[in-house]
């Protein structure tokens, strides 16, 4: 988790939308596949019941065939004239037969009844056997047997494999349904867990922000405060990362550094004997401070100087270590930068600036407030 926190904060953002788009495109990837394995086997079942609707309006159709062959059989009075009729007879009621039996297998919904069916029908070849058998002696006689014993029975027959076929449709209607209805659920489902998993991603990224960066810029922030304060001692919390703020920290623990040195040396010219007797005479001037890049100016009273800097007695509160100013001293001709290194109650030490250019002209201005002085 440090080593996360620590990436840097573009590696963050992109770590997140990755990890985002994967688990979107893992979920999606999830839902798809559950979803065509269901839809697959609505598939099947709409198939099979299709097919057994399909054999059932078959079975119908051969048994109307085997209606008409029955009455063309009680009218054929020789064996030669009913052996055509008879070999189409085997084959309707072989097809009406298998058509039973597909459907039987195919909606097991209906199976027994189908199986019901089929034994009616079983039932109608010893009367369509009598049929043939009367044809040939006493044709009226089996006329009177097609119209009295086989057609209702092979009409209510009839009428029960149409109920039926109609509720093997209902059947596929309501399969229909109930797939359509999955796939609404589902598609719920999917935007519902896309939901979640949005939420747990925006979490994940708050968390990560949360210790990757806020939590490290509020510590950065309480150690510019305490530079500012002019604690300039130890080192500066977050200087080991190797992110961004790891970065800042390490610069603001330079800034530290730098001031520190710069308030050591000014505080060793003020202590120096010969420096504070060459310039005493000039205690007590005033001197005219400006920060650089802003408008705000203050005034003090000098309390001591060198070439290291100058300490002044003034109210400078708000300003932080390390301001940058410009400072004209009595009867200098030009304004001199330094630094804010030091801040009490009711003085202030400004570090110069240590370039030849900043040397030359506090030595001229010191040069002439001395002579002036003497």
């Amino acid at each position: 988790m440090r080593r996360i926190a620590e990436l840097p904060i573009l590696m963050k953002g992109l770590l997140v939308v990755a990890l985002g788009i994967a688990s979107e495109i893992a979920i999606a990837a999830f839902a798809a596949h559950g979803l065509n394995r269901v839809q697959a086997s609505y598939d099947a079942a709409l198939e099979r019941e299709a097919e057994a609707a399909y054999q059932l309006a078959m079975a119908s159709r051969f048994l109307q065939g085997v209606q008409r062959h029955a009455v063309r059989l009680a009218i054929r009075p020789t064996e030669a004239e009913q052996a055509p009729v008879t070999a189409r007879l085997d084959v309707l009621a072989r097809e009406l037969n298998t058509a039973l039996q597909t459907a039987e297998r195919r909606n097991p919904a209906l199976g027994a009844r189908i199986a019901e069916a089929r034994a009616e029908v079983e039932r109608l070849g010893p009367v369509l056997g009598e049929i043939g058998r009367l044809a040939r002696t006493d044709a009226p006689a089996a006329r009177a047997l097609v119209q009295d014993r086989f057609d209702p029975v092979s009409d209510a027959l009839r009428d029960r494999l149409d109920r039926l076929a109609v509720e093997g449709q209902r059947a596929i209607d309501r399969s229909q349904e109930a797939a359509a209805s999955f796939a609404s659920r589902t598609l719920v489902a999917m935007f519902a867990v896309s939901g979640v998993a949005l939420l747990i991603g925006i979490a994940a990224a708050l968390l990560l922000f949360t210790f990757g960066v806020t939590r490290p810029m509020r510590a950065l922030g309480a150690e510019v405060e305490r530079v500012a304060r002019g604690e300039l001692e130890g080192s500066v919390a977050g200087g080991d990362r190797r992110d961004e703020i790891g970065g800042l920290a390490r610069a603001v623990e330079g800034e530290a550094r730098s001031l520190g040195a710069e308030l050591d040396a000014f505080l060793a010219a003020m202590r120096d004997p010969s420096e504070r007797r060459k310039y005493e005479r000039i205690d007590g001037r005033d001197a005219t401070v400006t920060v650089i890049g802003g408008d705000v100016t203050r005034r003090g009273r000098i309390a001591d100087i060198s070439r290291g800097g100058v300490a002044l007695r003034g109210t400078f509160a708000g300003w932080p270590a390390g301001t940058s100013v410009r400072i004209e001293l009595p009867g200098g001709r030009e304004a001199v930068a330094a630094r804010l290194v030091r801040l009490a109650d009711d003085n202030a030490g400004f570090a110069f600036r240590q370039d030849p250019a900043s040397l030359a002209v506090i030595d001229a201005c010191l040069e002439r407030l001395t002579r002036r002085a003497a």
